[in-house]
């Protein structure tokens, strides 16, 4: 019954990866538009019934303003929005969240597509975070000066520190075209 708007382009793990090709799998039906305008994605999202959309958090910040100058009233279709692509900020969540509007940050890379997810019933109050691991998927963060040799000799930071993120599992990529 999922009516998918995708505006991120398609060349892009987001609108790809993480938004069309599972929606498609599920057997979700998708809106594809040509390009980001905020007011447009509000007028479609009303009148395609459209259930989710997922953008980078500049996208939703711009949608967020179109929003509050449409007078603030989210159509009933929607059940949440989803974002990736760069750490979304806590005010911008919470500023959703007012709307009676769940934002989701996941967090993912093109190698590999999404990789870790917070659940809609978590979104504010960890907002930041982007939740847990999804299944088929290791993540370690580890020591800088260690994620360039063996495996074995890699050192995981301590909580706070900042590190290298790996991922091993079957999420992750092959390799590069002829490389």
């Amino acid at each position: 019954r999922d009516r998918v708007l995708i505006v991120a382009p398609l060349f892009h793990s987001l609108g790809l990866q993480i938004l069309a090709l599972p929606a498609i799998y599920a057997g979700a039906s998708l809106v594809i538009q040509d390009g980001f305008d905020a007011d447009r994605v509000w007028e479609t999202i009303e009148a395609e019934e459209i259930t989710y959309l997922g953008a980078v958090p500049t996208a939703h910040r711009l949608l967020l303003d179109a929003l509050e100058r449409r007078g603030g009233s989210v159509p009933r279709s929607v059940r949440f929005f989803f974002t990736a692509g760069a750490a979304a900020p806590t005010p911008l969540i919470r500023a959703y969240h007012a709307h009676g509007l769940g934002l989701i940050q996941g967090y993912g890379q093109t190698e590999t597509s999404l990789l870790t997810c917070l659940d809609a019933d978590r979104a504010l109050a960890k907002a930041g975070s982007v939740g847990r691991p999804l299944p088929l998927c290791e993540i370690r963060v580890v020591e800088p000066a260690t994620a360039d040799g063996p495996v074995e000799q890699w050192r995981d930071v301590a909580v706070g520190e900042v590190g290298e993120v790996v991922v091993r599992g079957r999420v992750t990529m092959l390799g590069y075209w002829q490389r």
